[in-house]
């Protein structure tokens, strides 16, 4: 069933007040919300219902994902998804599903608040704890607002001109540089009353950007007290050790099975443990010691996670890290390793066709922007403006123009006379309708919730942005609809044997 994707929030329990705000740095901010875009996770049978919904059905059918679902409602951390993902809660939610209490995800303004670590506010409360600024101020971790709308945070502005974001829209929490300013034209500007800071790297030791082991014996010594991130609060091996305080994440791609070894050494005012992981997620820690962890491990990449014990901050402080691997002499394939993580949504991805949904959406956090279809196939695209710019989808892919100035790579298979395009060739560039706010915004309740957000309330958010639909087709990543109303996103139509555009995808920049 088509289901119209819309951002939803549900009130605060307890709203805190502007003079209240937890003091946080943009740095920790952007860590925080690049955690939820990065962060894995896998789709089961058991997350296609939900306990408290006869109605429900995910949009997630089993596989792997990047990125939190969407779920109307919804605020959580990242334990707190993975434990419910892991107990067989539904897998994200959409306003024609109401806010329930038996779902796994994050709406647009419960992932800004989780973000802010501002306790839980909804677009039209937002700025009981944030202030208007103009959008020359923008800052990092600052957002767009539209109350009763939708929410996105800004992050930087792209070498065009144009803002790039990351929000919870359509399908799941993503990047979103492909919007434009025209994407929130009519949203004001506001910033956290907590906020420190004037700048955001993208700092090493984060889920986002692990520090790389390349070669053992490795050794690195570091201060969980400088650490920005502090998301992975828990490790699945032993569920009951609190890890709130800040981390340091490590990644290595083991090429020869053998016995590997983690140690880690802290002062007495310091308390580090380490934890071994097959998958980026708390679920998929296998190991974890305060001292020393020696595991058999196969080929295949796994994370080392050297996190502060105990409920916030307190036992934070430096440490030594020792990593080194005794090979067994045997070979991969004689060793299972972590399990294959196959993310859907990536480029040349099967998406989504008349008669047949082979997959919910295309995935901006894997570098896909649209879904082009035909009456037979389809797959996972993004805009381009060379050949060169297509290589990642396979051999015999260009870059083509589907009819209307806008260019987008293409498969092989679609890359004859008259598709493929010169080197050196333009993208087009299209303008489009600001976004509309569409129809069904309705509020919805829920039953009672547990975990890390409070009791569901009523919903006093819209859908998100989303430009009038051209036509009734279905629409892809980068918004909140599905029918009748469109995202600010696109899907491209292969009719008839011929090229036809039935969303303009590129944005026309307005002025800052």
């Amino acid at each position: 069933m088509k289901r119209a994707l819309v951002c939803a929030a549900v009130l605060a329990s307890a709203a805190l007040s502007a003079a209240d705000a937890s003091a946080i740095t943009r740095e920790e901010v952007l860590v925080r919300a690049r955690a939820y875009a990065v962060h894995r996770w896998s789709s089961t049978a058991a997350n296609q219902t939900a306990s408290c919904s006869a109605g429900y059905g995910s949009l997630f059918p089993p596989g792997d994902y990047v990125g939190l679902p969407y779920g109307w409602g919804g605020y959580m951390t990242l334990r707190t998804f993975d434990d419910r993902i892991a107990s067989g809660y539904g897998a994200g939610a959409q306003e024609s599903d109401g806010i329930l209490s038996c779902i796994a995800g994050v709406d647009c303004s419960g992932y800004v608040s989780m973000a802010w670590g501002a306790g839980h506010y909804t677009t039209s409360s937002l700025h009981e704890t944030s202030s208007q600024i103009t959008t020359a101020q923008l800052l990092p971790g600052d957002v767009f607002n539209k109350a009763g709308y939708h929410v996105a945070m800004y992050t930087h502005t792209l070498q065009s001109g144009e803002p790039a974001l990351i929000e919870a829209a359509g399908y799941n929490v993503h990047v979103n540089t492909f919007g434009g300013w025209s994407y929130v034209n009519g949203y004001v500007p506001r910033r956290y009353s907590g906020i420190t800071g004037t700048t955001a790297g993208n700092p090493a030791g984060t889920t986002s950007n692990p520090i790389p082991i390349g070669a053992f014996p490795f050794t690195d010594a570091r201060d969980t007290r400088n650490s920005p991130s502090s998301v992975l609060d828990a490790c699945g091996a032993a569920p009951g050790t609190p890890q709130r305080g800040p981390e340091y994440v490590y990644v290595t791609n083991i090429t020869q099975p053998g016995t590997l070894t983690i140690s880690v050494q802290d002062d007495a005012a310091t308390d580090v443990d380490v934890q071994l992981l097959q998958n980026l997620s708390t679920t998929g820690c296998i190991a974890r010691n305060d001292g020393t962890i020696s595991a058999q491990v196969g080929c295949g990449t796994y994370w080392i996670v050297v996190d502060t014990y105990g409920s916030n901050a307190a036992k934070a402080g430096p440490y030594t890290l020792n990593v080194s691997l005794a090979p067994s002499g045997q070979a991969c394939a004689a060793v299972p390793g972590p399990p294959v993580f196959a993310p859907k949504g990536k480029l040349g991805d099967a998406c989504a066709y008349p008669g047949n949904q082979n997959l919910p959406f295309c995935n901006p956090n894997l570098g896909s922007e649209t879904c082009i279809y035909g009456a037979s196939s389809s797959f996972c695209s993004k805009a381009c403006a060379t050949n060169a710019d297509c290589t990642d989808l396979g051999a015999g892919s260009c870059c083509g123009d589907l009819g209307s100035g806008e260019l987008y790579c293409m498969t092989a298979p679609f890359c004859g006379p008259g598709t493929a395009q010169d080197a050196g060739l333009s993208s087009g560039s299209s303008g489009s309708a600001p976004p509309k706010k569409d129809a069904g915004g309705a509020s919805s309740s829920g039953g009672s919730s547990s975990g890390d957000e409070p009791s569901p309330g009523t919903s006093d958010d819209g859908p998100p942005p989303g430009d009038p639909a051209p036509s009734t087709t279905t629409t892809t990543a980068g918004g909140c609809g599905v029918g009748g109303g469109s995202p600010a996103g696109g899907l491209a139509v292969l009719a008839a044997g011929a090229l036809a555009l039935a969303r303009a995808r590129r944005r026309s920049r307005r002025g800052a």
